[in-house]
């Protein structure tokens, strides 16, 4: 799930090309402007990285518009739920991330995402979802996934990490975000480990 939307923030956008004063592209954004970012990279700690898809920044036309340029993985956890969305909800809020809402769902998560971004930078957003442990495949793949998930695993984690461009409409001046990064949301109480 990829969301472009706005926030109420202030980057430093000056003129076209360059970078702004996070160091992020002005301008289009790549893939690989993604991938140096720790973000990127957030695992959980002792989980085991199932997928992973990093795609530039694209214009997909009239109805589409422009879809950020992001990095997604999906990660099997030996711990439940609710202790590793918990260290997420840590990282997040250390970093300035403040809940925006809740994403897109997809068949096989359990619950919809829960979406982020980033009050410092404006232009960095989050999404984790919760994929179903007992939607597995037989053989220990889930749809979508390349690796085998581990039988120690307790819960799936979905992750990604975009960086919104300036040429995407994006409005970091509107000022109407005030949530603070104590408002995460819960994760609801549905048993969700093996």
């Amino acid at each position: 799930m990829l969301i472009v939307g706005s926030c109420g923030c202030h980057p430093a956008n000056e003129g076209v090309g360059g970078r702004d004063s996070f160091g992020f592209p002005l301008g289009q954004v790549t893939a690989a402007d993604v991938r140096a970012q720790e973000a990127a990279h957030l695992r959980y700690p002792g989980a085991t990285l199932l997928t992973e898809n990093c795609q530039d920044e694209r214009d997909e036309g009239f109805f589409g518009g422009v879809r950020s340029a992001n990095c997604g993985a999906e990660v099997a956890s030996p711990d439940d739920l609710q202790k590793t969305y918990a260290w997420y909800v840590e990282w997040l809020r250390a970093r300035g991330y403040v809940y925006r809402g809740r994403g897109g769902m997809a068949q096989s998560d359990l619950y919809p995402g829960f979406l982020f971004h980033n009050a410092t930078t404006c232009r960095e957003m989050i999404t984790i979802s919760f994929p179903k442990l007992d939607k597995a495949e037989p053989n220990g793949t889930s749809e979508g996934v390349t690796a085998t998930i581990p039988p120690t695993t307790r819960s799936l984690i979905g992750f990604n990490y975009q960086i919104a461009s300036t040429n995407g409409g994006l409005n970091c001046n509107d000022g109407r975000d005030t949530r603070t990064p104590d408002t995460f949301p819960p994760l609801p109480t549905t048993p969700t480990t093996r």
